[in-house]
Protein backbone atom coordinates (compact mmCIF):
# COMPACT_ATOMS: atom_id res chain seq x y z
CA UNK A 1 0.00 0.00 0.00
CA UNK A 2 2.75 2.57 0.91
CA UNK A 3 4.70 1.76 -2.44
CA UNK A 4 1.07 2.58 -4.83
CA UNK A 5 0.40 5.69 -2.61
CA UNK A 6 4.11 6.48 -3.23
CA UNK A 7 3.86 5.99 -6.85
CA UNK A 8 0.49 7.76 -6.74
CA UNK A 9 2.26 11.17 -5.45
CA UNK A 10 5.19 10.97 -7.57
CA UNK A 11 2.88 10.86 -10.77
CA UNK A 12 0.59 13.60 -8.97
CA UNK A 13 3.48 15.82 -8.09
CA UNK A 14 4.93 15.03 -12.19
CA UNK A 15 1.87 15.88 -13.75
CA UNK A 16 1.59 19.37 -11.29
CA UNK A 17 5.03 20.61 -12.59
CA UNK A 18 4.40 19.67 -16.45
CA UNK A 19 0.57 21.88 -15.83
CA UNK A 20 3.16 24.61 -14.43
CA UNK A 21 5.41 24.71 -17.00
CA UNK A 22 2.74 24.84 -20.01
CA UNK A 23 1.56 28.30 -18.40
CA UNK A 24 3.51 31.25 -19.72
CA UNK A 25 3.00 34.64 -19.83
CA UNK A 26 2.87 36.89 -23.03
CA UNK A 27 3.05 40.13 -22.86
CA UNK A 28 1.45 42.15 -26.16
CA UNK A 29 2.25 45.13 -27.39
CA UNK A 30 -0.32 47.95 -28.68
CA UNK A 31 -3.12 46.39 -30.87
CA UNK A 32 -4.67 48.07 -33.69
CA UNK A 33 -8.13 46.84 -35.13
CA UNK A 34 -8.73 48.73 -39.06
CA UNK A 35 -10.47 48.28 -41.63
CA UNK A 36 -8.09 47.86 -45.15
CA UNK A 37 -9.43 48.72 -48.31
CA UNK A 38 -8.32 46.39 -51.05
CA UNK A 39 -7.81 47.30 -54.67
CA UNK A 40 -10.44 44.60 -55.57
CA UNK A 41 -13.27 46.71 -54.55
CA UNK A 42 -14.22 47.82 -57.78
CA UNK A 43 -17.35 49.70 -56.78
CA UNK A 44 -15.55 51.83 -54.52
CA UNK A 45 -12.50 52.50 -56.83
CA UNK A 46 -15.32 53.50 -59.39
CA UNK A 47 -17.12 56.06 -57.39
CA UNK A 48 -13.69 57.43 -56.12
CA UNK A 49 -12.38 57.96 -60.18
CA UNK A 50 -15.82 59.23 -60.80
CA UNK A 51 -15.68 63.22 -60.31
CA UNK A 52 -19.55 63.39 -60.47
CA UNK A 53 -20.21 61.59 -57.55
CA UNK A 54 -21.06 62.67 -54.44
CA UNK A 55 -19.84 62.64 -50.93
CA UNK A 56 -22.60 59.80 -49.91
CA UNK A 57 -21.67 57.38 -52.97
CA UNK A 58 -18.27 57.38 -51.82
CA UNK A 59 -19.04 57.09 -47.58
CA UNK A 60 -21.44 54.40 -48.70
CA UNK A 61 -18.53 52.27 -49.81
CA UNK A 62 -16.28 52.84 -46.86
CA UNK A 63 -16.22 49.31 -44.22
CA UNK A 64 -18.24 50.46 -41.59
CA UNK A 65 -19.73 53.47 -42.87
CA UNK A 66 -23.61 53.21 -43.96
CA UNK A 67 -26.76 55.91 -44.33
CA UNK A 68 -29.53 56.40 -43.55
CA UNK A 69 -31.76 57.48 -46.84
CA UNK A 70 -34.68 59.65 -46.27
CA UNK A 71 -35.01 60.79 -49.59
CA UNK A 72 -32.89 61.84 -52.60
CA UNK A 73 -30.71 63.96 -50.68
CA UNK A 74 -28.73 64.44 -47.48
CA UNK A 75 -28.02 60.49 -46.47
CA UNK A 76 -27.12 60.26 -42.78
CA UNK A 77 -24.18 58.80 -42.11
CA UNK A 78 -23.98 56.29 -39.94
CA UNK A 79 -20.88 54.51 -38.25
CA UNK A 80 -21.70 50.68 -36.55
CA UNK A 81 -25.39 51.70 -35.52
CA UNK A 82 -24.23 55.06 -34.84
CA UNK A 83 -25.12 58.44 -35.62
CA UNK A 84 -25.43 62.37 -35.11
CA UNK A 85 -24.66 63.11 -31.42
CA UNK A 86 -22.79 59.54 -30.83
CA UNK A 87 -19.97 60.15 -33.79
CA UNK A 88 -18.26 63.28 -35.02
CA UNK A 89 -18.05 64.89 -38.07
CA UNK A 90 -15.14 67.46 -38.67
CA UNK A 91 -13.87 68.75 -41.33
CA UNK A 92 -10.19 69.46 -41.19
CA UNK A 93 -10.70 68.36 -37.24
CA UNK A 94 -12.88 70.87 -37.13
CA UNK A 95 -15.94 69.33 -35.06
CA UNK A 96 -19.23 70.66 -36.90
CA UNK A 97 -22.96 70.63 -35.92
CA UNK A 98 -26.15 70.18 -37.86
CA UNK A 99 -28.45 73.02 -37.83
CA UNK A 100 -31.48 71.14 -38.89
CA UNK A 101 -33.45 69.80 -36.13
CA UNK A 102 -34.90 67.06 -38.73
CA UNK A 103 -31.58 65.97 -39.44
CA UNK A 104 -32.12 66.59 -43.54
CA UNK A 105 -29.19 68.24 -43.71
CA UNK A 106 -26.32 66.46 -42.71
CA UNK A 107 -22.73 68.45 -42.73
CA UNK A 108 -21.69 66.05 -44.94
CA UNK A 109 -23.52 67.05 -48.25
CA UNK A 110 -22.08 70.80 -48.21
CA UNK A 111 -18.65 69.26 -49.15
CA UNK A 112 -18.25 68.14 -52.48
CA UNK A 113 -15.64 65.19 -53.20
CA UNK A 114 -13.89 67.53 -56.01
CA UNK A 115 -12.89 70.12 -52.75
CA UNK A 116 -11.71 66.71 -50.48
CA UNK A 117 -7.98 65.48 -50.43
CA UNK A 118 -9.57 62.69 -48.57
CA UNK A 119 -12.29 60.99 -45.83
CA UNK A 120 -10.60 59.56 -42.63
CA UNK A 121 -12.83 56.99 -40.80
CA UNK A 122 -12.23 56.25 -37.45
CA UNK A 123 -14.38 53.53 -35.81
CA UNK A 124 -15.44 53.52 -32.45
CA UNK A 125 -13.29 55.51 -29.30
CA UNK A 126 -10.32 55.65 -31.79
CA UNK A 127 -12.81 58.90 -32.94
CA UNK A 128 -11.70 60.64 -29.81
CA UNK A 129 -8.86 62.51 -31.07
CA UNK A 130 -11.24 65.32 -32.85
CA UNK A 131 -13.67 65.30 -29.28
CA UNK A 132 -15.30 62.93 -27.73
CA UNK A 133 -17.25 60.35 -28.83
CA UNK A 134 -18.45 56.67 -28.62
CA UNK A 135 -19.58 55.70 -32.39
CA UNK A 136 -16.48 57.21 -33.98
CA UNK A 137 -15.81 59.95 -36.41
CA UNK A 138 -15.17 61.38 -40.44
CA UNK A 139 -12.64 63.55 -40.98
CA UNK A 140 -12.91 65.80 -44.17
CA UNK A 141 -9.62 66.45 -45.28
CA UNK A 142 -10.09 69.42 -47.67
CA UNK A 143 -7.94 69.68 -51.21
CA UNK A 144 -5.39 72.46 -50.61
CA UNK A 145 -3.82 74.88 -53.43
CA UNK A 146 -1.05 72.85 -55.38
CA UNK A 147 2.50 75.17 -55.96
CA UNK A 148 5.00 74.48 -57.63
CA UNK A 149 2.95 72.93 -60.35
CA UNK A 150 1.94 74.10 -63.63
CA UNK A 151 0.71 77.86 -63.20
CA UNK A 152 -2.92 77.35 -64.34
CA UNK A 153 -4.64 73.41 -64.48
CA UNK A 154 -7.97 72.34 -64.38
CA UNK A 155 -10.72 69.88 -65.53
CA UNK A 156 -14.04 69.90 -66.00
CA UNK A 157 -17.42 67.52 -66.50
CA UNK A 158 -20.31 66.22 -65.61
CA UNK A 159 -23.12 62.99 -64.70
CA UNK A 160 -26.17 61.81 -65.61
CA UNK A 161 -28.35 59.75 -63.09
CA UNK A 162 -31.33 58.34 -64.95
CA UNK A 163 -33.22 57.28 -61.23
CA UNK A 164 -33.59 60.88 -60.59
CA UNK A 165 -33.24 62.64 -63.89
CA UNK A 166 -30.45 64.68 -62.63
CA UNK A 167 -27.56 66.26 -64.28
CA UNK A 168 -24.37 66.94 -62.61
CA UNK A 169 -21.61 69.37 -63.54
CA UNK A 170 -18.76 70.36 -62.09
CA UNK A 171 -15.13 71.86 -62.49
CA UNK A 172 -11.85 73.37 -60.72
CA UNK A 173 -9.18 75.16 -61.41
CA UNK A 174 -5.91 75.48 -59.81
CA UNK A 175 -3.48 78.98 -60.35
CA UNK A 176 -0.03 78.58 -59.03
CA UNK A 177 2.82 81.46 -58.17
CA UNK A 178 6.29 80.71 -56.62
CA UNK A 179 5.09 81.76 -53.15
CA UNK A 180 1.47 81.71 -53.42
CA UNK A 181 -1.41 79.14 -54.92
CA UNK A 182 -5.31 79.27 -55.49
CA UNK A 183 -7.88 77.02 -56.03
CA UNK A 184 -11.55 77.27 -56.95
CA UNK A 185 -14.11 74.82 -57.79
CA UNK A 186 -17.66 75.16 -58.69
CA UNK A 187 -20.41 72.69 -59.00
CA UNK A 188 -23.75 72.52 -60.02
CA UNK A 189 -26.81 69.55 -59.77
CA UNK A 190 -30.46 69.38 -59.94
CA UNK A 191 -32.15 66.46 -60.21
CA UNK A 192 -36.06 65.93 -60.22
CA UNK A 193 -38.25 63.18 -57.89
CA UNK A 194 -36.18 60.21 -57.03
CA UNK A 195 -38.00 57.05 -58.29
CA UNK A 196 -37.71 54.06 -55.48
CA UNK A 197 -36.56 50.32 -56.41
CA UNK A 198 -40.49 49.54 -57.44
CA UNK A 199 -40.28 52.24 -60.08
CA UNK A 200 -42.89 54.65 -57.42
CA UNK A 201 -42.05 58.22 -57.97
CA UNK A 202 -41.44 59.96 -54.44
CA UNK A 203 -42.73 63.32 -54.46
CA UNK A 204 -41.29 66.22 -53.88
CA UNK A 205 -37.62 64.64 -53.31
CA UNK A 206 -36.55 66.66 -56.24
CA UNK A 207 -33.40 68.80 -54.95
CA UNK A 208 -30.82 71.84 -56.59
CA UNK A 209 -27.78 72.83 -55.38
CA UNK A 210 -25.06 75.26 -56.36
CA UNK A 211 -21.47 74.56 -54.62
CA UNK A 212 -18.42 77.31 -54.95
CA UNK A 213 -15.56 77.44 -53.03
CA UNK A 214 -12.26 79.35 -53.15
CA UNK A 215 -9.42 78.44 -51.62
CA UNK A 216 -5.82 80.56 -51.17
CA UNK A 217 -2.62 80.47 -49.45
CA UNK A 218 -4.08 77.61 -46.79
CA UNK A 219 -7.18 79.78 -46.13
CA UNK A 220 -10.73 79.07 -47.05
CA UNK A 221 -13.45 81.22 -48.23
CA UNK A 222 -16.59 78.71 -49.26
CA UNK A 223 -19.86 80.58 -50.36
CA UNK A 224 -23.18 78.34 -50.48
Amino acid sequence: MRILFYLSLIIITSSFAQAQDTLQTRILSEVVIQSIQTEADTLQNFYRANQSANTEDILSRMNGVYLIRRSAYGQEPVIRGMSAGQINVTIDGMRMFSACTDKMDPVTIYVEPQNLKSIDASLGTNGNSMGSTIGGGLNLRLAEPILNQKRVSGRAGGGYQSVSNGFNYFTDANFSQPNSAYRASFIYRKNQNYKAGNGQTVNFSQFEKINFSITGNGELIRIH
